[in-house]
């Protein structure tokens, strides 16, 4: 199993965000994490990430804990697409792409090798951004700068993709679009990939599984068919729901708050 976590508990300044989590991803899943704000999502991400350093449990990669390991070759394992990405002044987008190629090579390193350029093109090329590839980033529309990040995680030849909201300021062409290319990467590359999500619709239409957060802790588990219910959505985000079979398959109506 590429990443596990046993009895995760963390948070920020010895508050307990996340309490006792266990989770098992398998190699090719797409996990997306969703609950009400503030019920611990994007600080489960972090934990797993190593941002965070957990209070209780570990986060396992590839059976090691992710705490003894050297952070290059976390690096060269698991990328991260945060929520908001710090804009590089000066840099075009082939320059912040080959940065994904940094965990690969040696310290003395400056030039990229022909290794290093081709997995920078293809990432390059996969996320659609020829046009675009001696473009500022700071010149890019969201959609294309969203492109530009993802980009860059993929030149790092990762096998695990985390992505914090990665949806959020796109409109609904761009969510689509985005999505969509998640989805055939996934198939493609047999890329695990975990999401925090606020749209369940979205989720539930592209994820293999969907992990349900109530307050820091884990409500259920399971794929879309077997927690897009009723009563568990109503437990979980206070609201009445239909639940409606679609040509994407199970999504929802909201109905009403339930208080």
């Amino acid at each position: 199993m590429p990443i596990e976590t046993q009895n995760l508990s963390g948070g920020y300044f010895n508050k307990l965000v996340i309490q006792d989590i266990n989770l098992t991803l398998k190699t090719g899943e797409w996990l997306s994490l969703v609950g009400a704000n503030g019920s611990g999502k994007s600080t489960f991400l972090k934990l797993i990430n190593r941002i965070l350093t957990p209070e209780h449990g570990q986060v396992l990669l590839d059976g090691k804990s992710i705490h003894n390991l050297p952070p290059h070759t976390i690096a060269q394992k698991m990328a991260i697409l945060p929520q908001q990405q710090t804009i590089p002044i000066g840099l075009t987008v082939f320059q912040l792409v080959s940065l994904g190629r940094t965990p690969h090579q040696n310290w003395w390193q400056w030039e990229l090798n022909l290794e290093d350029r081709n997995k920078v093109e293809n990432a390059i090329i996969k996320t659609q951004l020829e046009p675009f590839r001696d473009r500022l980033v700071t010149e890019l529309s969201g959609g294309e700068r969203q492109r530009a990040f993802l980009a860059l995680a993929l030149a790092q030849n990762p096998r695990i993709l985390l992505l914090d909201e990665p949806t959020t300021y796109l409109d609904i062409h761009y969510q689509l679009q985005l999505l969509e290319l998640l989805k055939t990467l996934q198939i493609e590359q047999q890329l695990t990939i975990i999401t925090v999500l606020h749209d369940i619709n979205l989720a539930a239409r592209y994820s293999d599984r969907l992990a349900l957060l109530k307050q820091g802790k884990l409500y259920t588990v399971g794929q879309p068919i077997d927690v897009l219910k009723p009563p568990i959505l109503r437990d979980v985000f206070d609201i009445e729901v239909m639940v409606i079979n679609t040509p994407v398959g199970l999504q929802i109506c909201p109905l009403s708050s339930v208080n």
